[in-house]
Parts: C-alpha cells; sequence; structure tokens
C-alpha cells in the first residue's frame, strides 16, 4: 500500500484540536467531581454543617484550578511556538510510512517518529483526522491534503490496519 505524506497548519484557534484536547475520561472525572462537590454544597446547606460547605467548595475550586491550568499551559506552549518561529502558527508534513509516523516541522528543520503502537486514539473532525498517543501528543490531518474521498477511505483503512490499540471517535 502506497504512503501517505500531508501537511496541516495548526494553531492557538483550532477549534477542532482544543474540543478533542483533553481525555475522554478526563472529562467524566471532572463532571463526577463537580457533581460531588454541588452536592456536598448542597449537603451542607440542608444540614447547616460548615465542614461540608468548606469540603464541597474545596472540590469545585480544585477542578477549577485544573483547568485554568491546562489552559495557561496551552498559552505558554503556543507563545513559546511564537517566539521560536515567528508565528503562532505550526505547520506539519506528516508521512505514514510502514512502519511508524514521520512528523516534519518544515520551519525548525525537525523531525520525529511516532510508533503505530503508541496511537491510542482517533478522532475524525469535519475538517480533520486528530490521532492522539498514549501521552496524549496529537498528530493532525489536514482531510483536504487527502482532497479524494477514496484517499479518505484508504487512509482510515491503513491507520484501521496500522494501530490495532486505537478507540475510534468520529
Amino acid at each position: 500500500m502506497e504512503d501517505f505524506e500531508t501537511r496541516s497548519v495548526i494553531s492557538r484557534d483550532t477549534k477542532e484540536l482544543k474540543r478533542h484536547r483533553r481525555r475522554p475520561q478526563d472529562k467524566i472525572i471532572f463532571i463526577l467531581c463537580a457533581m460531588f462537590g454541588l452536592f456536598v454544597i448542597i449537603r451542607s446547606i440542608v444540614t447547616q454543617n460548615t465542614t461540608f460547605t468548606i469540603i464541597g467548595i474545596a472540590f469545585v475550586v480544585l477542578i477549577l484550578l485544573v483547568i485554568v491550568r491546562d489552559e495557561v499551559v496551552s498559552r505558554q506552549m503556543w507563545t513559546k511556538i511564537g517566539e521560536s518561529s515567528g508565528t503562532e502558527e505550526l505547520e506539519m508534513i506528516v508521512s505514514f510510512l510502514e512502519d511508524n509516523i514521520k512528523i516534519c516541522d518544515p520551519q525548525s528543520g525537525g523531525i520525529m517518529y511516532v510508533s503505530y503502537d503508541t496511537i491510542c486514539r482517533f478522532v475524525e473532525t469535519k475538517n480533520m483526522y486528530i490521532l492522539f498517543t498514549k501521552a496524549h501528543q496529537c498528530v493532525v490531518v489536514n482531510k483536504m491534503s487527502l482532497i479524494q474521498e477514496q484517499k479518505n477511505e484508504d487512509f482510515i483503512r491503513f491507520i484501521k490496519e496500522k494501530c490495532k490499540n486505537v478507540k475510534w471517535k468520529k
């Protein structure tokens, strides 16, 4: 089978990437913790127990701090990219080879290889495919760079064949 090569540009404002940045299990944990915190706050109001109020507020504040920390880290990453490359866009040339994925950054000349075994999540959005590794790095494939419908189908078939540990999300 032929190898696939794509060119993608992402930025801080790539909404599709931002939406899927967190792992699904992290979202569930946030929701459960927030519900527990609110439950404890409501219970403390009903029982007039200030200890429960403090515990509930602590849970909610902790969740908010984690979310804010993630945003700060993301902004810092994009600021570093802007400082080093002069633009807050990241261009990647991604080649899907027989044994691994080759990611090239034309601006810096950097090359990185990712094993198919490390890919654990595949997300398809309107404009792109996003492949996440176990370490939660991502490989972005712009659908427009595959152009034809047949190429998209061949690409998905290729990924299904190579990445055995993938959870699929459309």
